[in-house]
């Protein structure tokens, strides 16, 4: 893939060091059970439709970071928001009151996380990846989660930029990680540690699940690649980007309404049909025009598209509406937002962003 820092200009610039690498085996999958806030806290679908005219702030935490946050997850069992930084700290945020909880992770600088019933997984410039594990009796005594490092994954070269899970239907089985960096890398825990599976080679800067087992990326050379998740191979590669692609987010609400979203260092977001049954599938429906720099992060909340940009703004598209930009946040200073995330808090939706300020923004509508 080569260094994106310096063969880009332009480019979001992420820096990173190594680390001792550390080794443990990874903790069987359980079911965590609630925190106290957990009863209020929902998945993001169980929410009533996103009201942006009765929008109120909940939380604004200025510096959380000692340099920006890149990335954003929602921790459902645990309940709490996640952030990564450039500052190498993961930090724990309860979904609710937006307190801090448990103690950090300090680590490298985050590119990406994905999180799983008893672990965090975290992807670094360096191309490693990183496995946490949590004991769950710390939670339940309201010392938040505590974390330590169980494996470190060094496979890659380039910076881990995107890290999916997909869950298995089998008792004990951690189901399938898989790595997006200079190759998507495929891994197992049937053993314990996670274990490479397949490798392919693409230059990946995101991915995410689509329907019909398949796995949509957003690629360096400007296109989306659909992949047959079982023989990884390309089933169709959607073209229309004028830059590289950082984010690739699927929904199907309906029948019919099946789509995949990508955002673009073009400025624009693509809205592509994703119905199988339709004649038009794979085609691209509409181009989203609005953020005046990078669009790097989408997320979808129960009747609109999030999308977060290096322009300092956040705009939601209401899904009713052909994708009609209903609303814009603007970030203080306009400082480059790097993440967006949607999740349901009291049956609202909740949208959270962070970026270059060093800010966390939660907003519910």
């Amino acid at each position: 893939m080569g260094n994106i820092e310096s063969s880009l200009p332009g480019e979001p610039m992420f820096g990173g060091s190594e680390t001792q690498s550390q080794s443990g085996e990874i903790l069987p999958p359980t079911q965590s059970s609630s925190s106290k806030y957990s009863k209020n806290v929902s998945p993001v679908e169980n929410c009533v439709d996103y009201n942006h005219g009765n929008t109120k702030q909940i939380a604004e935490m200025n510096k959380c970071h000692e340099e920006y946050v890149r990335i954003l997850a929602y921790d459902r069992w645990r309940n709490v928001v996640i952030s990564g930084g450039g500052d190498g700290k993961i930090r724990c945020w309860n979904a609710q009151t937006f307190d801090p909880v448990g103690i950090d992770i300090q680590t490298t600088s985050v590119r990406s996380l994905v999180v799983l019933d008893r672990q965090i997984i975290s992807g670094h410039p360096d191309g490693k990846v990183r496995c946490w594990v949590t004991c769950h009796t710390a939670f339940e005594m309201d010392k938040g989660p505590m974390w330590r490092l169980a494996q470190e994954i060094d496979f890659l070269k380039e910076a881990v930029y995107a890290l999916i899970h997909i869950p298995s239907p089998l008792k004990g089985n951690h189901g399938t990680l898989i790595v997006g960096a200079e190759k998507i890398v495929t891994f197992s825990a049937e053993c314990g540690a996670w274990e490479v599976r397949h490798s392919v080679s693409a230059e990946v800067l995101c991915m995410c699940v689509c329907g019909n087992g398949l796995i949509a990326s957003g690629n360096m050379d400007r296109q989306v690649y659909v992949w047959d998740r079982q023989e990884w191979m390309v089933k169709k590669k959607l073209k229309g980007h004028d830059r590289s692609v950082w984010d690739v987010k699927y929904i199907e609400k309906q029948p019919g309404f099946a789509k995949l979203c990508s955002a673009s260092a073009d400025n624009t977001i693509r809205v592509w049909n994703a119905d199988p049954n339709s004649e038009n599938c794979w085609q691209c429906e509409r181009v989203l025009e609005g953020h005046n720099s990078w669009v790097v992060s989408l997320s979808f909340g129960p009747n609109c598209l999030f999308s977060a940009s290096n322009d300092g703004c956040v705009k939601v598209w209401s899904l009713a509406d052909e994708f009609d930009c209903t609303e814009t946040y603007e970030e203080y200073d306009f400082c480059e937002i790097y993440a967006a995330l949607a999740y349901g808090c009291n049956k609202r939706t909740r949208l959270v962003y962070a970026g270059a300020g060093r800010s966390i923004t939660c907003l519910e509508g």
